[in-house]
């Protein structure tokens, strides 16, 4: 059964403003360190794995009904790739014990990226 849907679409080019005026200090405060292991160093492949992550957990944060600040971090769940290279989503233990004690939901994510765009979709199953 579905229990949550989210969805979010990123101007590429307003990333990229940021990225300019932030930086690293964006960077550290959007993506875990395992994220900014996997992120290419500079350029467009750069700001497409920025996007495609931050609009990727926005999704996520829409399909729990939290959003980001009191209940949900950006630092609690870290977009991830699979062995093929699909992505998946990794939930920090400490948020998956308060609010998936049973462990019984599967998350799944889609990223796309097409020109100035970035969108990203997460649908809950239980």
């Amino acid at each position: 059964m579905i229990k949550g849907i989210g969805i979010d679409i990123v101007d590429k080019e307003r990333m990229q403003h940021v990225l300019q005026r932030q930086g690293q200090k964006f960077i550290n405060r959007i993506l875990t360190e395992t994220e900014q292991k996997g992120m290419p160093s500079t350029g467009d492949r750069q700001l497409e794995y920025v996007a495609g992550r931050f609009a990727a957990k926005e999704a996520f944060a829409k399909a729990t009904g939290f959003g980001f600040g009191k209940e949900l971090s950006w630092q609690d769940v870290a977009v991830l790739r699979d062995d093929r290279g699909k992505p998946t989503l990794e939930l920090c233990r400490k948020w998956l014990e308060i609010h998936n004690p049973k462990l019984k939901q599967s998350y799944h994510v889609s990223i796309s990226h097409e020109k100035k765009y970035a969108v990203a979709q997460v649908i809950i199953e239980e």
